[in-house]
């Protein structure tokens, strides 16, 4: 009979330790603010802030030349060739040049050891309806975000949100530890659930 208590204990307290709330421990949580911008495309002088999607690469001076000149034609070379950030246009769906005030369209691929890529000039307007998502697809702190609650303990890269006519961009642009809402809770709950793992050691000790 004891030993079944025991047992009992150990689970109980196993279980106390393993619920969700417990997971990540009564210290600080990290609250995370997003950046909501409306996306102006009659501003023909000025790269929208598209760039700050995942799938948006911002061009640097070596990106922005290949990419050029892919525009032309199909820029092909041994991979070990070019550098880190050209392979890295293999990742990206969009390239933001914001030197030339345009977005090019990617098209790259590493095939038996040559790096190939091929781009076309797209507009703003192009790269949002692409990458676009209405709010019901949206990650919650993304959907949030765009209807008023601006904050969130979850990170999320960002994304483009269209609302009737309109685009925004949601992105993530600061973090900071918050205090935890449930910080005695949680305290109480391990010194109870180690109090029960404990002692159904010892009375499972003792009768070995």
């Amino acid at each position: 009979m004891r030993s079944s208590r025991a047992f009992f204990a150990l689970l109980l307290g196993m279980a106390i330790l393993t619920q969700p709330i417990l997971g990540n421990g009564p210290g600080p949580d990290t609250e995370y603010t997003y950046q909501v911008t409306p996306l102006d495309f009659s501003d023909n002088e000025a790269v929208e802030s598209l760039y700050n999607h995942p799938e948006v690469v911002y061009g640097t001076n070596e990106q922005l030349d290949v990419t050029r000149n892919a525009a032309n034609e199909t820029f092909s070379r041994p991979e070990d060739a070019v550098s880190d950030a050209v392979r890295d246009l293999v990742d990206g769906r969009f390239l933001a040049d914001d030197f030339g005030d345009q977005y090019y369209r990617l098209d790259g691929r590493i095939e038996n050891g040559t790096f190939e890529l091929d781009s076309d000039s797209v507009s703003a307007r192009t790269v949002a309806v692409a990458l676009a998502k209405s709010p019901e697809n949206a990650s919650q702190p993304i959907a949030a975000a765009v209807t008023a609650d601006r904050t969130s303990d979850t990170r999320v890269a960002g994304a483009v949100v269209r609302t009737d006519d309109d685009f925004v961009i949601v992105y993530p642009t600061e973090s900071r530890p918050v205090s935890d809402p449930y910080a005695v809770p949680k305290i109480i709950s391990y010194a109870l659930a180690v109090s029960f793992i404990i002692w159904a050691g010892v009375m499972l000790r003792t009768e070995v």
